[in-house]
């Protein structure tokens, strides 16, 4: 076999190694569990706790927000879940009681995107 036959199969080989490797990625981001899946998850974790799901809201999204904004107003290393969140990709999903005059009450739940598993929790007072 010639030098450019060679070349020619080396070249075609690397190039389908890329190719391998990008449908690898590619399905390890299909891995990340969806929000609603998260919610379900959570909502079980809740009940589990002694929630009544019917008198709360569920507040769950993209980005954390509700969580972000809580987490903001607390000092570094408040909460004993920072730990464990830390270098975690994961879902906060918030239960609040429906009624507005109550104290007390609300709910995070941490899924795992990952795993779908419940990394912790963290009531309210």
């Amino acid at each position: 076999m010639d030098i450019n036959k060679r070349f020619l199969i080396i070249i075609v080989l690397f190039f389908l190694l890329i190719a391998e490797g990008c449908v690898h990625i590619s399905k390890e981001n299909k891995k990340m569990l969806a929000l609603d899946k998260a919610v379900i998850i959570s909502g079980e974790k809740a009940k589990e706790l002694g929630y009544d799901l019917v008198s709360l809201e569920i507040i769950a999204d993209e980005q954390n927000l509700i969580w972000n904004q809580h987490r903001k107003d607390a000092p570094e290393g408040f909460y004993s879940l920072d730990r464990e969140l830390r270098d975690k990709q994961y879902w906060a999903i918030y239960y609040r009681p429906k009624e507005i005059n109550q104290v007390g009450g609300d709910l995070f739940v941490f899924i795992d995107k990952e795993a779908g598993t419940v990394i912790g929790y963290l009531r309210g007072q």
